[in-house]
C-alpha cells in the first residue's frame, strides 16, 4: 500500500517528468487491477469447487462430520460452511476482493492525479509558481517614495529630540 501513495505524489517543481510517467504508471495499476480481477474470479470458482467437493463428502458420510445418518439440508449447509477447507478458500476469496478493491481505489486516485497534473501546469502557465513581478517605473517610484519616507521620519526624530 505504501507503493500506492509514493506512486500517487506528485512533485509540483518537476512536472515534466510527472507528467511523462502518469500513463506508465497509471498502466501498470490497470495491469495490477486486470490481475486482480482475474484473481477473484479465480477464488470464487475455487470456493465454489471446494463447496460441492466437501457437499459431496458430507454426503457420502454425514456421520464422518458429526451428522445423523440422513442429515437435513440445513445441517448440510451449516456443515459446509464449518469445513477447514471452505474456510480456507473463503479467506482467500476475500483477500482477493480486499486486493481488488484497493488497486481499484488506486486506478481512481490515478485518474484525479492525471487532473491535478492538469491543473498545476495551468498554475505554472498562468504564473501562479513565479516570483511577483512589477513594472520597472512601478519599482523606481517605490524605491523612491520608501527612500523620501525613511528621510522625512529621520527629519521628524530629529526635530523631536531637540
Amino acid at each position: 500500500m505504501n507503493k500506492y501513495r509514493q506512486d500517487l505524489k506528485i512533485n509540483k517543481h518537476e512536472l515534466d517528468e510527472e507528467l511523462i510517467e502518469q500513463p506508465q504508471r497509471y498502466m501498470e495499476y490497470i495491469e495490477l487491477a486486470a490481475e486482480a480481477a482475474a484473481e477473484k474470479d479465480d477464488a470464487a470458482d475455487a470456493l465454489e469447487i471446494t463447496k460441492a467437493i466437501v457437499e459431496d463428502l458430507i454426503r457420502t458420510d454425514p456421520e464422518k462430520f458429526g451428522l445423523e445418518e440422513k442429515p437435513k439440508e440445513g445441517a448440510i449447509k451449516a456443515a459446509i460452511i464449518k469445513h477447514p477447507r471452505v474456510q480456507r478458500a473463503n479467506k482467500r476469496l476475500r483477500k482477493a476482493r480486499k486486493t481488488l478493491r484497493i488497486l481499484e481505489g488506486a486506478k481512481s486516485s490515478f485518474e484525479q492525479r492525471k487532473t491535478m497534473l492538469s491543473k498545476l501546469v495551468d498554475y505554472r502557465i498562468a504564473g501562479f509558481y513565479s516570483e511577483p513581478r512589477i513594472k520597472r517605473t512601478t519599482q523606481n517610484k517605490m524605491e523612491k517614495d520608501t527612500a523620501k519616507g525613511i528621510r522625512e521620519t529621520m527629519k521628524k526624530r530629529k526635530i523631536r529630540r531637540r
